[in-house]
């Protein structure tokens, strides 16, 4: 862990940004296309 002015910042692996791109991408797809939460199903 370093320190990003005065703040603790942690490094995570880049399968857990994978992870993390995937689900931003189907949150904006899912918005985009108007589909609320419970008609998706997960």
């Amino acid at each position: 862990m370093r320190m990003v002015d005065g703040v603790p910042s942690i490094n995570f692996s880049e399968h857990v940004h994978d992870l993390i791109e995937k689900s931003m991408a189907r949150t904006i797809i899912i918005k985009l296309l108007g589909i609320r939460k419970a008609d998706v199903g997960n």
